[in-house]
């Protein structure tokens, strides 16, 4: 007997589900797209336990017709495509005809559907891809889907899934693109028989302040650039309104949201040096074009699509987020050292100016202006460990002298020349202050002068709702209602900004274990995971101007505490140039 044998249909059948549904976000997404293709003006999504215990998508489209009932869920039967010409000029989200086929496979599925031109509805029950119901009921217009008992049949499968609130963050983020992809339909979302939020038809930018954050409020830049061939519309955030991820790039072909690290970095690129290191602006971009110069049909989710011209592509997008940076830049200014952000961290708007006079910065993007970049031509510089000049308890030692590019400390000793980097210095101290604190069980707190309540959207709560209990042993002060939070007190030494605590949340949920630096058990711990994000959020950042004095309060924390010379993502903070280094540098030795 060979080795090669042929798949049961059973098999072969929940294999090909394997690759539409992942996990009840996907369930989602296909049935708000058959929605969305039937021509609803409004959805409504209900989730129970995260879409774990049942997911149910309803509609106002056009509905199915009675006849077309059981076609509607074996595989490849579709209403969207007719020839493999129709295959290159799709103007539907869907078309492969596996979606109901694929959720009726591995779960228990019931479709009750009226169609506009009938006068009675239609109910379909299966079970495992067995049909075991039809009858006619009266219902609305439109569709109603419900799955429940996801993976029954499949539990290697359903062992994989996320926690409940995990699941529903995956489906929040299903819903949202949705959201921003098509604002002219209504969309309300339900979960555990509680209303989340309903959101009525509306432009883009305002769905974007109620579901993304409040103070984008005026911080969006209209987009609208047209090539004669391909026309990009949406909105980006203003250069000071960055992220520090690409969740909140949305990006959309002909209204079809797209995954695409090239958009995703063609739109970055545009802003230049507006954006910092590892930032990310908020942008919300459909790319209208012919349906002959886009391929669809790349995989099954159909997130990727190819371009038959990338280049005219990548450019036109290019130009539609830079032509509007440029044309809004000559209104917009920096904020100055007086914001918010600097009276939190107890800097006053004299303080840093009369810092700023003394202390001339060059301009490090002109190598004219460089000492050291005129040293090196034909020569490179080779840095010491920073172990040879700078050791545990010497940092108080050194003299300050400047800041480069607002970013980095430039500082001396005897030996050679130190740069430090003011951000991860200072996140690896905020952390083993309350690594300490929390060791010692020793809860701190400082009140903010004035409580500030965010209003958070629905993932947002959910992550706080997890983090809680972490938060308050790290010294937060939280009043946690339905979907807002006021935050009333923080831990010593951080520095809280509403910017800063949405960027803390953010960055628990999309947590990629890139702490790199923590102790093996400190690692695989969430709470010690949270307090590194919780440094990374509060430690000043590049661009903070830094007065002497606070910069050596710094150095004498770093020598009280002897702690690893980087930060607890694995980042050194300290560079050093020996004396005989630089000495070479110069052709003195």
């Amino acid at each position: 007997m060979g080795n090669i044998a042929r798949l049961s249909d059973d098999l072969a059948s929940k294999i090909a589900a394997g690759e539409v549904i992942e996990r009840p976000a996907s369930i989602v997404k296909e049935l708000m797209e058959n929605s969305v293709d039937a021509g609803a003006g409004s959805i409504s999504v209900e989730l129970g336990n995260g879409g774990i215990d049942y997911i149910r998508v309803r509609d106002d489209g056009d509905g199915i017709l009675s006849e077309d009932m059981g076609l509607a869920v074996q595989r490849h039967a579709t209403s969207k495509l007719r020839s493999e010409l129709e295959l290159y000029e799709i103007e539907t989200l869907g078309f492969r005809g596996e979606a109901l086929y694929s959720i009726g496979v591995v779960s228990e599925l019931e479709i009750v559907t009226r169609h506009r031109t009938e006068a009675m509805g239609t109910r379909l029950g299966i079970r495992g891809g067995t049909v075991t119901d039809r009858s006619a009921v009266a219902h609305d217009r439109g569709t109603s889907v419900t799955v429940s008992s996801l993976f029954f049949n499949t539990p290697a499968r359903k062992k994989f899934l996320g926690s409940a609130q995990a699941e529903y963050r995956a489906c929040l983020d299903v819903v949202d693109r949705f959201i921003f992809g098509h604002s002219d339909i209504g969309i309300r979302l339900v979960h555990n028989s509680r209303e989340s939020f309903t959101i009525q038809p509306a432009p883009v930018d305002m769905r974007a302040v109620l579901r993304i954050d409040q103070g984008l409020k005026d911080r969006l830049y209209g987009v609208a650039y047209d090539n004669g061939i391909l026309r990009v519309d949406g909105f980006v955030s203003d250069p000071d309104y960055t992220t520090n991820s690409s969740r909140f790039v949305y990006l959309f072909v002909n209204k079809r949201y797209v995954i695409d690290k090239s958009l995703v970095y063609t739109i970055t690129g545009a802003y230049s040096t507006s954006l910092g290191r590892g930032r990310y602006p908020v942008a919300i971009m459909n790319l209208s074009i012919p349906r002959h110069f886009v391929d669809v049909n790349v995989n099954p989710t159909k997130t990727a699509v190819k371009f038959s011209d990338k280049a005219m592509v990548y450019d036109a997008l290019g130009r539609a987020v830079r032509d509007t940076i440029d044309r809004r830049s000559v209104a917009y200014s920096a904020p100055d050292p007086g914001t918010d952000r600097d009276v939190y961290r107890g800097e006053t708007k004299e303080a840093s100016a009369a810092y700023a006079a003394r202390v001339q910065r060059p301009d490090v993007r002109d190598p004219g202006h460089s000492t050291m970049g005129r040293a090196t031509a034909g020569r490179s510089v080779h840095p010491s460990p920073q172990q040879d000049l700078v050791r545990k308890g010497e940092f108080s030692s050194l003299n300050v002298h400047a800041q480069l590019d607002a970013t980095y400390i430039i500082a001396s000793s005897p030996d050679g020349m130190v740069l430090i980097d003011q951000h991860a210095m200072h996140e690896r101290l905020l952390f083993e202050g309350l690594v300490r604190d929390s060791r010692t069980h020793r809860r701190q707190s400082q009140l903010l002068i004035a409580p500030q309540e965010l209003f958070l959207n629905e993932s947002r709560m959910s992550t706080l709702a997890e983090m809680q209990g972490a938060l308050d042993t790290i010294g937060y002060g939280l009043t946690i209602g339905h979907d807002s939070v006021i935050v009333n007190a923080v831990p010593p030494g951080t520095v809280f900004t509403p910017l800063s605590f949405i960027e803390l949340l953010d960055s628990v949920k999309n947590d990629d274990s890139s702490h790199t630096d923590l102790a093996g058990d400190q690692r695989t711990d969430p709470l010690y995971r949270i307090m590194a994000d919780v440094a990374c959020k509060s430690a000043v950042r590049a661009g903070d101007l830094l007065s002497v004095e606070k910069i050596k309060a710094l150095f004498m924390q770093l020598d009280e505490l002897g702690i690893p010379l980087s930060c607890p993502h694995g980042r050194p903070f300290v560079l050093v140039l020996s004396l005989a280094e630089i000495q070479k540098s110069f052709h003195r030795r």
